[in-house]
């Protein structure tokens, strides 16, 4: 992976925004299994 330095802005806020919205996921996957009584923690 490249350095915040050699990236362009763009891209880094594209990062950025991507990596959010996969933690968006796994907790709403993580609530959705706790309310299922599983406590399960998936590393995928």
């Amino acid at each position: 992976m490249k350095s915040k330095d050699s990236m362009t802005n763009p891209d880094f806020q594209k990062l950025i925004s991507l990596v959010l919205n996969d933690l968006t996921i796994r907790r709403t996957m993580l609530e959705n299994r706790e309310q299922e009584g599983v406590y399960t923690f998936w590393y995928g």
